[in-house]
């Protein structure tokens, strides 16, 4: 056996005095008496209770050694498993993934459950310490008060790995029991939802395509209801054959859904009706561009350059963008009302006299930078959506201003002489030099209208005046992939559960469409739940153990335990003693 204070078992050395003067009779006097009849008597009859008073004699040593034993117990404080000895510490892990959020027949969440599961634990438990999918909620502590009020706390993590957390529970504490909460139910959940999703744009389509992978996951293969939603208002609606997997497409051709404006663009959904066990992956979201080509206005000192207006009606002839209209940056003042968002703006040898804030902006041969003769190309952005693919090789250009503000495009000896800025509403493009052939053979490559279709193509689908982008995962904060048109204070987010402040970076509440204005200007963007290991809720899970039970004793103090026997003890000794019993 084993003792906090081993020092104190030396009390046990007291047993010898005490064993010493319980049999100690002291001195024996020698009397003289005138008679022996009336004490040899006395002596019969003290011979006939002798048994009896050996007897309680024993009783009162053994009270005392037990008294002495108590104390000497008290003072040590020996270890005795069960009771004294350190009791295990507890961790709680409460699985915070997404497909907690799953409900089950009752209507209650598995997070629900595992939260309710865990109040059950703490009655068996001492000190504890609770976990979530991410990390540290409440370190350990006997205070279980605290321990249940953080559970109310515990939501759902769209990124964190509760066997990560265990791995490094045990790791960081070895010997600790970890528990982890699901709050899952031994009987599956059958799912079917959404799994991938995309949109995209066929070559020589008027139309962008809709593509989704749907998957079930437990259960027999049935028809399921698809409903399409086109900014809030049904759409149209589709049965699917949904084994294990199926493949959902669908043609947004205005022509095909006459009244609903597709060509304006918006915000389109698809999702499963009716509602399953697990919501978040029953409706995919997707902000779509217009599909109307994009009108171009062309400021020019006396001509525009004829070689950027035959590129330019090209693009017109694929449908990219309407009859391109020069116009004369005197008459900047007239057609300012109609330069907005959405409008490709190109000033060929000028510069607008007042900035614009909104819209698209290509302006060829300005700038403010000084002025180099023949510079040489270094580098271009070939990772970029404008220059991707186009060969600059051997660029000539006679004259050139170097820019100093804004990403570089192409780079010269001397620095950039072409660079591209944006932000919410407004992009713009700047070449350091004009069109003319007596400045540059731009005009003259294979690379230039090519460029100019992918200028087009970056303001219509690649969200070139977007803050935002226009798809975002659930599980990732939603941040701004381009500087904002506003104050970041002033972002309002709209969702179906109400409106509330923005705060970036910020959490979707819920997949589906999300909305952040300020300004007089907003952003729809597309939230997504595309996570098949998520909507997996197939497979069983294994029930926890029983709560454990904690015995009532394990609070009580060994040492008070003993003193207050011993107490008990002397009050015995003194009520059988008064009784004449010892």
């Amino acid at each position: 056996m084993n003792f906090l204070h081993p020092q104190g078992l030396w009390l046990f050395l007291l047993a010898v005095p005490l064993v010493a003067l319980h049999f100690y009779r002291g001195r024996l006097w020698k009397l003289s008496v005138p008679a022996l009849a009336l004490w040899e008597q006395v002596l019969l009859e003290e011979q006939k209770k002798s048994a009896f008073r050996k007897l309680r004699h024993r009783v009162s040593l053994l009270l005392h050694l037990l008294l002495l034993f108590l104390l000497a117990m008290a003072v040590a404080e020996p270890l005795v498993p069960g009771w004294n000895t350190p009791e295990k510490r507890w961790a709680f892990v409460i699985d915070t993934s997404p497909p907690m959020m799953a409900r089950d027949g009752e209507g209650r969440t598995r997070l629900e459950r595992a939260r309710a599961r865990a109040r059950e634990w703490l009655a068996g438990v001492a000190e504890v310490s609770l976990f979530d999918g991410a990390g540290l909620v409440e370190p350990a502590t006997r205070d279980h008060d605290r321990i249940r009020a953080s559970l109310g706390r515990v939501e759902i993590q769209r990124r964190g790995d509760a066997a990560a957390v265990i791995r490094s529970i045990r790791a960081a504490q070895p010997g600790i029991e970890v528990v982890l909460f699901t709050g899952r139910t031994a009987a599956p959940l059958e799912n079917r939802g959404w799994v991938e999703g995309s949109w995209r744009w066929p070559p020589g389509s008027a139309a962008p395509l809709l593509e989704l992978r749907a998957r079930r996951f437990g259960g027999a293969g049935s028809v399921e209801r698809v409903v399409l939603r086109w900014n809030g208002n049904l759409l149209a609606e589709k049965r699917i054959e949904l084994e294990e997997e199926a493949l959902f497409q669908v043609r947004l051709d205005p022509k095909a859904f006459p009244g609903h404006a597709l060509e304006l663009g918006g915000v389109v959904e698809a999702g499963f009706l009716p509602e399953d066990a697990f919501p978040l992956d029953d409706v995919a979201t997707f902000v779509l561009p217009p599909s109307t080509p994009t009108p171009v206005v062309v400021f020019h000192p006396d001509r525009p350059d004829p070689r950027l207006m035959e590129a330019l009606k090209a693009l017109a002839g694929d449908g990219l963008v309407a009859e391109p209209s020069p116009v004369s940056i005197d008459r900047f003042g007239e057609a300012s009302p109609a330069l907005r968002e959405g409008v490709a703006v190109i000033f060929d040898r000028c510069a607008p006299p007042v900035p614009l804030s909104r819209g698209a902006v290509l302006r060829f041969g300005a700038g403010s930078g000084p002025v180099i003769e023949r510079p040489g190309i270094r580098d271009w952005d070939t990772k970029g959506p404008l220059l991707r693919g186009i060969d600059l090789t051997d660029l000539a250009v006679r004259r050139a201003r170097v820019l100093k503000e804004g990403a570089m495009l192409i780079e010269s000896s001397a620095g950039p002489i072409a660079v591209q800025e944006r932000r919410g509403g407004w992009c713009r493009v700047v070449f350091g030099f004009p069109l003319s052939l007596s400045e540059s053979d731009l005009t003259l490559r294979a690379a230039f209208p090519l460029f100019l279709r992918k200028w087009v193509e970056w303001i219509r689908l690649g969200g070139a005046t977007r803050s935002f982008p226009r798809q975002v995962d659930w599980a990732d904060p939603v941040s701004p992939s381009a500087p904002l048109w506003t104050d970041a204070a002033e972002l309002r987010a709209e969702e179906r559960s109400g409106k509330r402040d923005f705060r970036i970076p910020s959490q979707a509440i819920a997949p589906g469409p999300l909305r952040v204005s300020g300004a007089d200007r907003g952003e729809w963007i597309g939230v997504n739940a595309f996570h098949p290991e998520w909507s997996d809720l197939s497979g069983e899970d294994s029930p926890l153990p029983p709560v454990p039970r904690r015995p009532w004793y394990r609070d009580l103090s060994l040492p008070v335990a003993a003193a207050c026997l011993a107490l008990l003890l002397l009050l015995a000794e003194w009520f059988l003693h008064h009784r004449g019993w010892i």
